[in-house]
C-alpha cells in the first residue's frame, strides 16, 4: 500500500534529519509528492514537517513557516501523533530565527508540554534547547543555562550524543556571554572532543565558531581568527549557510578592529547571507558592524546610515512589547501547569487519606507553584550584565521576605539616558509580585513605547495607568493597591541627574555629607485632584564620586536589636555614611551583615531593596 511506503519514507527522513540532512530532505520531498497524489493527509503532515525542517537546517529558501503551520492543522486534530510535539517546537525554532521571540516561546512551551504528555524524551530535549536559546536572545543567561542543562541530561540519557554535543556548545556560549570564560572554554572543549570522536562533520564547524567568538571576546584575535577559519574549512563539506554567516561576521568584526580593509569583504558577504535567510537578529548586528567599519575608514556618512538602520531593526526585534508578551506567556504556562497538577492531585486522592497527608501535599504543591512564579518574576529584573554596562559602579541589596517579592528594581537605557528605580509595591509575597509585574510593564511602556523621559512625567503616566486598570468602577472589588518608588535619570554627558519619588526619599552623598531629598506623598494610582496636578521633577548637578542611594522601607522598618525595635531611618543613614568609602560590592556585603546582625532571630517583616550608585 502507498500509505505504508509513505510512512516509511517519513520515518526514515526523521531519523536522518541530523545525520544526513540532504538525504532526509530528498526523502521528505518524495513523501510529500506521493502523499499529495493520493490525498493521504497524515503523510502530507509528516512530509511537510520533515521537508520544512530539512529546508530550515540546510538554509534553503522554502515556504518553511507555511508548511509547518499546515502540518500543525493536522496534528491539532490528532494530538496523539508523535509529530505534534516536533511540529510545535520547530515552529518555535523558526520564529526564534526570525526574531519573533513571543511566538517562539509560545510554540516551544506548548511543544514541551505535548512531549511530556506523550513521553517523548528526544522531543523534550529539543524543545528545552530552543527555549534556552530564546532566553539567551533576551540576555537571561541563567535561565538559558538551566534549560540547556536539562536538555543535555535528557539527550545523554537517551544516548543522542550529537544532540548532547550541541547542548554542550550552547551551555558554553551562555557562560561566555556571562563572561565566565573558564566555564565556557571547559564546555566548548567537551563539545569539541565529543564531536571529533563521532566525526560529526555537521557539528564541528559550530564548536569552532563558539571557540572563535569566545576568544574574540577575550581579545585573543589570533586564536579567534584561527578557529573561524577552522570552522569555514570544516563547513566546506556541508555548506551550512548559517555557519558561513557567523564566520564571516566574526572575521569582519575582528579585521575591523585591526583596521584591515579586507573586513568589508567578510561583512558584505555575511549581510548577503543574512538577508537571504531573513535572520533579523543577525541583520541588525551586521548593520552595527558595518557602521563600525565605515567609522574606522573615515566614511562617517555611511557609518551613520548603517547605525540608524541598526537601531531601527533592533527595535523591531527587541521591542519591549515582545518582552512583555513573553512574560505573559510564561505566566499562562505556569497557570496551566498548576491546573494540571491540581487535576493529578484530585485523581490521586480518590481514596480518603489522613488529613495530615492531605495538608502536607497541598502545601508542597502551593510552594512548588510559588517557586515557579519566582522564576517568572525574575524575568522582569534586568540582567546583571546589562546593569553593569549602564551603571559600572553600583550594588543592589535585594532580600525578599517570602519566595517572591513586592519590591523590584528597574534599570533601562533610552536615547543615551540611563534610568533606574527602586519600587516597593503594596504587600509582599504573591500579591506584591503580581503588582511588581504590572508596575514594571507600565514603566517600560512609558519609556520605550511613549518615549517619556522626565521622571515626574513617567510617574504621572504610571499613576494614571494603574488608576485606569486597577480602579475600574464596574469591578465588584476595586483594587486599592499601589506602589512607592524613587525613579532617577542620569545624563552622563551633561552630568545631571533628575529624579521623582513617591513616599520613598533619595539619599545623596558627596564628600562627608548625606543629603535627604524628600519625595511626594500623593499615592500612585489615585486620580489627581485640583490641588495635585503631577509629581515633582527634581534636578541635581553631578560630580565624579557622588553616591546615590534609593531603597524601599524594608531595611529601616526591620525589627531587631536587643530591644527588638525598628532599625529606623536615622540609623540607616548613619550606616550609609559609614560605608561610603568602601567599594560598591563591599558596601553591599556590609549592609547584609548589618541587616542580619540586627534582625537576629526576629522574622523579616518586609521585602528589602537598597540600590547604590556611584558616579
Amino acid at each position: 500500500m502507498k500509505e505504508i511506503e509513505i510512512d516509511t519514507l517519513n520515518a526514515k527522513a526523521w531519523q536522518l534529519r541530523y545525520k544526513d540532512m540532504p538525504k532526509a530532505y530528498e526523502l521528505g520531498r518524495q513523501a510529500l509528492d506521493l502523499s499529495q497524489k493520493i490525498n493521504y493527509f497524515k503523510g502530507i503532515a509528516y512530509a511537510k514537517l520533515n521537508y520544512a525542517l530539512c529546508s530550515f537546517l540546510l538554509s534553503k529558501e522554502e515556504n518553511i513557516l507555511e508548511m509547518l503551520l499546515d502540518s500543525l492543522k493536522y496534528f491539532e486534530k490528532n494530538p496523539g501523533e508523535k509529530g505534534y510535539a516536533g511540529c510545535l517546537y520547530y515552529l518555535g525554532n523558526v520564529y526564534e530565527h526570525h526574531g519573533d521571540y513571543d511566538n517562539g516561546m509560545k510554540y516551544c512551551m506548548k511543544g514541551l508540554r505535548v512531549a511530556e504528555q506523550l513521553g517523548l524524551k528526544e522531543e523534550q530535549g529539543d524543545a528545552l534547547s530552543v527555549i534556552g536559546l530564546i532566553y539567551s536572545r533576551l540576555s537571561d543567561f541563567e535561565q538559558a543555562i538551566e534549560n540547556y542543562k536539562k536538555s543535555f541530561a535528557i539527550r545523554e540519557d537517551i544516548h543522542d550524543m550529537k544532540a548532547a554535543a550541541s547542548s554542550l556548545n550552547l551551555i558554553a556560549r551562555s557562560y561566555a556571554l556571562m563572561c565566565d570564560y573558564p566555564s565556557a572554554i571547559e564546555y566548548y572543549q567537551k563539545s569539541l572532543i565529543l564531536r571529533k570522536e563521532m566525526n560529526d562533520s555537521g557539528g564541528l564547524p559550530w564548536t569552532y565558531i563558539g571557540l572563535a567568538s569566545l576568544y574574540e571576546k577575550m581579545d585573543d584575535h589570533e586564536k579567534a581568527i584561527g578557529n573561524y577559519h577552522a570552522s569555514l574549512d570544516a563547513n566546506s563539506h556541508t555548506n551550512d549557510k548559517r555557519c558561513d554567516l557567523y564566520c564571516n561576521l566574526g572575521l569582519g568584526k575582528i579585521y575591523t578592529q585591526q583596521k584591515e580593509t579586507n573586513a568589508i569583504d567578510y561583512l558584505t558577504k555575511a549581510l548577503d547571507i543574512a538577508n537571504t535567510l531573513g535572520a533579523k537578529p543577525l541583520i541588525y548586528e551586521l548593520h552595527l558592524a558595518l557602521a563600525g567599519y565605515y567609522e574606522m575608514t573615515g566614511d562617517l556618512k555611511k557609518s551613520l546610515e548603517y547605525f540608524k538602520q541598526f537601531h531601527k531593526l533592533k527595535e523591531e526585534v527587541l521591542n519591549i512589547e515582545t518582552h512583555n508578551k513573553i512574560k505573559r506567556q510564561q505566566i499562562r504556562f505556569a497557570v496551566e501547569k498548576s491546573e494540571k497538577e491540581a487535576e493529578i492531585y484530585q485523581l490521586r486522592n480518590v481514596e480518603l487519606k489522613a488529613a495530615f497527608d492531605e495538608i502536607a501535599e497541598k502545601n508542597y504543591n502551593i510552594t512548588a507553584s510559588i517557586r515557579y512564579a519566582l522564576r517568572i518574576q525574575k524575568t522582569i529584573l534586568p540582567p546583571d550584565e546589562s546593569i553593569a554596562r549602564l551603571l559600572p559602579e553600583h550594588f543592589i541589596f535585594y532580600k525578599p521576605r517570602n519566595i517572591v517579592s513586592g519590591d523590584f528594581y528597574w534599570v533601562e537605557e533610552h536615547e543615551g539616558l540611563v534610568f533606574f528605580a527602586a519600587v516597593d509595591c503594596t504587600g509582599h509575597g504573591v500579591p506584591g509580585a503580581f503588582m511588581s509585574i504590572i508596575g514594571n510593564n507600565f514603566l517600560n511602556q512609558a519609556l520605550h513605547e511613549n518615549h517619556i523621559h522626565r521622571p515626574s512625567e513617567i510617574l504621572n503616566y504610571l499613576s494614571k495607568e494603574i488608576n485606569s486598570h486597577l480602579r475600574k468602577k464596574d469591578c465588584e472589588d476595586i483594587v486599592q493597591d499601589g506602589m512607592d518608588l524613587t525613579l532617577c535619570r542620569i545624563d552622563r554627558e551633561k552630568m545631571i541627574m533628575e529624579f521623582a519619588g513617591v513616599h520613598n526619599p533619595l539619599y545623596f552623598t558627596r564628600n562627608n555629607e548625606l543629603i535627604v531629598h524628600k519625595p511626594d506623598s500623593y499615592p500612585v494610582g489615585e486620580p489627581f485632584d485640583e490641588e495635585f496636578t503631577g509629581y515633582t521633577n527634581n534636578e541635581i548637578p553631578l560630580q565624579k564620586g557622588d553616591l546615590i542611594y534609593i531603597f524601599s522601607d524594608g531595611f529601616p522598618d526591620q525589627f531587631g536589636g536587643t530591644d527588638r525595635k525598628k532599625f529606623m531611618s536615622r540609623r540607616f543613614r548613619e550606616i550609609l555614611l559609614d560605608i561610603r568609602n568602601l567599594s560598591m560590592p563591599d558596601q553591599k556585603i556590609k549592609l547584609g551583615e548589618v541587616f542580619d546582625n540586627w534582625k537576629g532571630s526576629v522574622h523579616q517583616v518586609d521585602d528589602v531593596l537598597v540600590m547604590g550608585v556611584r558616579i
